[in-house]
């Protein structure tokens, strides 16, 4: 199900992406890759779970998710965009509603999707500027991230 207050951000006929619709998306992405490495096992049951080449490391090896839904050349290091899939992500930063204050400018995507979590919580993706991975986890709701649209 969708939060509610996702309801009327995007235009008519359009969606938030559930937490299964973005996975949908990395796992696609994670075939395009089609990296040889051991891989991050990038599912939906897991919160802290990461898509990318796994080197033990928070960031992740060479080849991610990340990576490739980043423009080209955002990010730094491993983390740099090569947007294989055309999803052109930028860096915008977030809000952060406890302090209300913006952080992260050119750092961080933090991206909602519409699936709350049993505890309040939503479900979204972060994307950091020298990470090659995407990172699954949950926040509370008063939290400003990015959103995207999907086509219904």
């Amino acid at each position: 199900s969708q939060i509610p207050g996702a309801r009327g951000i995007c235009p008519a006929g359009w969606h938030i992406p559930t937490d299964e619709e973005i996975n949908i998306l990395e796992v696609y992405t994670l075939n395009k890759i089609n990296s040889s490495a051991p891989q991050y096992p990038c599912d939906v049951f897991t919160i802290g779970s990461r898509c990318a080449d796994n080197n033990g490391t928070m960031g992740g090896g060479e080849k991610g998710v990340g990576k490739s839904f980043k423009g080209v050349g955002i990010g730094t290091g491993v983390g740099v965009g090569d947007d294989l899939v055309g999803f052109n992500a930028k860096l915008p930063g977030y809000f952060h509603g406890e302090v209300s204050s913006f952080f992260g400018y050119g750092n961080y995507l933090l991206l909602w999707s519409s699936t709350p979590t049993l505890s309040s919580r939503v479900l979204y993706r972060y994307l950091d500027s020298e990470y090659s991975v995407s990172y699954r986890d949950s926040n509370y709701r008063l939290f400003g991230f990015s959103v995207c649209c999907l086509q219904d």
